[in-house]
């Protein structure tokens, strides 16, 4: 008999859902910089994240891009370990 983790293995490395990774987002943009973004300021296309804001906010989260993604991909990795 086979564990139950062989068949659900194939599961493991599914994209994040873009609710989730909307939250992700708006949680490091407000560790870092102390700005709150809305869901709705958010859309994501393709794994790729608009922000429908202000140039002024845009600019400075811009300015702290790669800091922003690591904490991103790393509050992902969390919750993935989390659920599985």
């Amino acid at each position: 008999m086979k564990a139950v983790n062989v068949f659900l293995a194939r599961f493991k490395d599914l994209a994040p859902v873009d609710a989730v990774l909307k939250l992700a987002v708006i949680a490091s943009v407000e560790r870092k910089l102390k700005i709150k973004l809305n869901q709705s300021d958010i859309t994501v296309e393709r794994s790729a994240v608009y922000l429908k804001t202000s140039p002024i906010i845009k600019n400075q989260i811009f300015l702290y891009r790669e800091e922003i993604i690591e904490e991103i991909a790393n509050s992902l990795q969390e919750k993935k370990r989390t659920l599985l």
